[in-house]
């Protein structure tokens, strides 16, 4: 169970009801290392019942590799490449190694992008999910970020993680959510969660009982 979490629960569940109704778009949560960002991907995957779904994760190692990110991304659909406009699907089959046809135009991918992840909703709305946003290549962020703001009329969600590194970081230039440590009684009703209701109270209590006694001189 999620402790203290609401407000972004209450955020992903919007985003993934919209996206239901074919009023799609895109959610950017925020924080640091440790604060249960993966947690939250966990939760919406867990709520898109009936949702298709596909991910990427930044890899550091592969941060400098151009649109390493969106083959990792688009790799299930490749056989989608065929229905997009043709100067979309030459411009995308260059991006992903797939066709010899020079540099491959930024727009046109980003565009591609955008049509191929509404011919993968079309039978059922589609969960994608980008994870370490922060170690993805820029034209793959370029282009996840170009499709997001552009799913107004789509089944499709995009929940982006990325973790706060304190210089500002990416400006994604979508609705974001930055997270913030949770309250002390959040933390509380955790461990409570962890320790089975009162039973790391009363272990502690006999902890400092036993540590009392042992202290009084012999």
């Amino acid at each position: 169970m999620l402790r203290g979490r609401q407000r972004e629960q209450d955020a992903l569940d919007a985003l993934l009801s919209e996206a239901d109704r074919g009023a799609g778009g895109g959610l950017v949560l925020v924080g640091e290392a440790g604060m249960g960002k993966s947690v939250l991907l966990g939760y919406a995957r867990e709520q898109a019942g009936g949702f298709r779904t596909a991910c990427v994760t930044g890899i550091e190692r592969e941060s400098e590799l151009a649109f390493a990110g969106l083959h990792q991304l688009v790799r299930p659909w490749f056989d989608l490449i065929s229905c997009l406009p043709s100067a979309q699907a030459r411009a995308l089959s260059s991006a992903l190694g797939l066709a010899d046809s020079g540099a491959p135009d930024r727009f046109l991918v980003s565009a591609a992008l955008l049509e191929l992840l509404a011919e993968a909703a079309s039978d059922a709305p589609l969960l994608v999910t980008v994870d370490d946003a922060q170690w993805l290549d820029g034209p793959t962020v370029d282009a996840i970020v170009f499709a997001a703001r552009r799913l107004a009329a789509e089944h499709v969600a995009v929940i982006i993680v990325l973790r706060d590194e304190g210089d500002g970081g990416l400006d994604l230039a979508l609705p974001a959510i930055h997270l913030e440590g949770l309250h002390p009684a959040a933390v509380g009703a955790m461990l409570s969660d962890i320790t089975g209701g009162g039973t790391g109270h009363r272990r502690s209590s006999a902890s400092r009982a036993h540590a009392r006694q042992s202290a009084r001189p012999g």
